[in-house]
């Protein structure tokens, strides 16, 4: 999927609100490999990834590495998948952005 860094910083702050990245760390840590079209990108809890395909974007956990924390952070990849689900069909219905101009009003 195509990001711009308006699409690409919004995924941070989801993967942020949901708990899923580490208030601490840059948002260039995630931020920059989207923009890069990464498809793989490790997030906080062990064995979590965002995952990126031309369709979607989604948290995948690795139960086999994210032992002890499996069910906290299946809960929370559940929860960022439902944003982010969100997100992309909004995301798909913004028009493209002439860079001159700025985003349209209201976003």
């Amino acid at each position: 999927m195509k990001l711009d860094e308006w699409g690409a910083e919004s995924i941070y702050y989801i993967m942020l609100g949901t708990g899923l990245v580490d208030p601490d760390e840059p948002a260039d840590a995630i931020v920059f490999p989207l923009l890069a079209g990464t498809t793989v990108i490790r997030l906080g809890p062990k064995g979590c990834y965002l995952r990126t395909s031309a369709e979607r974007v989604s948290v995948i956990v690795d139960p086999d590495q994210a032992r002890g924390d499996y069910s906290m952070s299946l809960a929370r990849a559940l929860e960022a998948n439902r944003k982010l689900t969100r997100f992309v069909r909004d995301y798909r219905a913004v028009p493209a952005v002439d860079p001159t101009r700025g985003y349209p009003a209201g976003l």
